[in-house]
């Protein structure tokens, strides 16, 4: 069974830019105005469709060959883990928010 995943030390919201004809990551912090809640909330849905693609392809991969009950059984402790950890991260940036 895959151990948890733990919440990384921090998350930044990344963006692209291109510069000098390359694509670069960066962080900016956003205005502090609660219209800005749709670029947070674009940026979770992103990188949930991101993961949900990758899922369905890694179980387009999973075949009946190598499925077994452990093996089915690990795969979604896996799954609980991350959407635990997930759950974590949100609840720890809101009780930080509303600590200050």
């Amino acid at each position: 069974m895959p151990a948890p995943i733990p919440a990384p030390d921090s998350c930044p919201i990344s963006g692209m830019v291109m510069y000098k004809g390359a694509p670069i990551h960066v962080r900016t912090a956003l205005p502090d105005e609660p219209g800005m809640f749709e670029h947070v909330i674009d940026l979770v849905q992103f990188a949930s469709d991101a993961f949900l693609a990758n899922i369905k392809t890694a179980m387009e991969l999973y075949t009946r060959g190598m499925a077994s009950e452990a093996n089915t059984e690990a795969i979604i402790n896996l799954l609980d883990n991350t959407a635990d950890t997930a759950e974590e991260m949100v609840d720890n940036r809101i009780k930080e928010m509303y600590s200050k």
